[in-house]
């Protein structure tokens, strides 16, 4: 059996595979965001409460464990990139992150560096990532310290978020778009810009940024982006699936099976299943109430999944799509 030294040393140099540094940095680039857009899905259940709680404090009871492990793969990761980024800039791999940061600021004073990367120079953006990277060695070193949801984004959509949307713009940079950003969305909507336009406002929507952290979330897991050549089969296997599903939910309601499957805004597929609940009351006078409303959809195909609970309509946060959650009377 071979020793654990011999086992570590059987690798290859990545540089066989004609890839460079940054092929790393947009890797991590892409377990991050994934991370990040899944922090929503975390506290999904509880994201009502979050905006009815007076106080940060009364709220870490809700945190759960998805979350802070969500929190932190987006943390170290962010980091990570930007790490490498700075690495590649400067070609030298043994400088921790606060050399490479001082070492930046330095030769763009001194003139000696390419004005494209004038911007991680700024003062707010060095505030910005000297941050992040006291949040990820607080994960690394101690491990005892998470941001509140709401803080979380804040810190990434107002201000890291920015930077990054910087730096992929780079020409030495966008021939990486397909190694860490998902493919576009059915509806053209682009979660990253759009959580970073929200998120610069003043008193920004929390529930349309989780509205459009699971649309990105979905978006990474869209299996029509990466298998291609299975499209047709994947598309009719969920669309299959939907039907069955609403058929057993609504056996006898031929009203609901009509309108409970919809097109995703993700995938495109028409797999997207309403599910409906009803209240039922009789009043003082012996009247009989009855009220249908949605509360959760689902696709079958990319899985996405969004809950009534502190959200609104698609179309109160400016976007053309359905209505996702109604009532109505019997």
């Amino acid at each position: 059996m071979k020793d654990v030294k011999k086992v570590c040393s059987n690798g290859f140099n990545i540089e066989k595979l004609e890839r460079n540094l940054s092929s790393f940095a947009f890797i991590s680039l892409r377990t991050a965001l994934k991370a990040y857009f899944s922090t929503y899905r975390s506290i999904k259940d509880n994201f009502i409460r979050f905006n009815s709680l007076e106080s940060q404090d009364e709220s870490e009871w809700i945190y759960s464990t998805e979350y802070v492990s969500q929190y932190a793969e987006a943390i170290v990761h962010f980091q990570h990139f930007m790490e490498l980024v700075y690495k590649e800039i400067l070609r030298n791999n043994n400088i921790t992150f606060y050399d490479a940061l001082n070492k930046l600021c330095k030769l763009f004073e001194d003139k000696k560096i390419d004005s494209k990367y004038k911007f991680l120079t700024e003062k707010k953006n060095i505030d910005t990532l000297s941050q992040l990277n006291r949040l990820r060695n607080s994960i690394w070193h101690q491990g005892t310290f998470i941001l509140h949801y709401k803080e979380l984004d804040v810190f990434i959509g107002k201000y890291l978020l920015p930077i990054i949307i910087q730096i992929t713009n780079l020409p030495d940079y966008e021939k990486n778009m397909g190694k860490w950003k998902y493919k576009s969305l059915c509806t053209e909507i682009d979660p990253i810009i759009e959580i970073a336009k929200e998120c610069s406002k003043g008193n920004f929507d929390f529930g349309k940024a989780a509205f459009l952290k699971e649309l990105g979330r979905s978006a990474y897991e869209n299996p029509l982006s990466s298998h291609r050549s299975f499209a047709k089969r994947i598309t009719k296997r969920a669309k299959k699936i939907a039907e069955s599903e609403v058929e057993d939910l609504y056996p006898w309601d031929q009203f609901a099976k009509d309108h409970c499957i919809n097109n995703c805004p993700v995938c495109g597929v028409s797999s997207l299943v309403t599910y409906e609940d009803t209240w039922e009351d009789i009043d003082e006078d012996g009247n009989y109430e009855s009220s249908t409303y949605s509360w959760y959809i689902k696709c079958y195909s990319c899985s996405l999944e969004l809950d009534y609970g502190g959200l609104k309509n698609p179309k109160e946060y400016d976007y053309n799509l359905p209505d996702y959650w109604y009532s109505y009377d019997y």
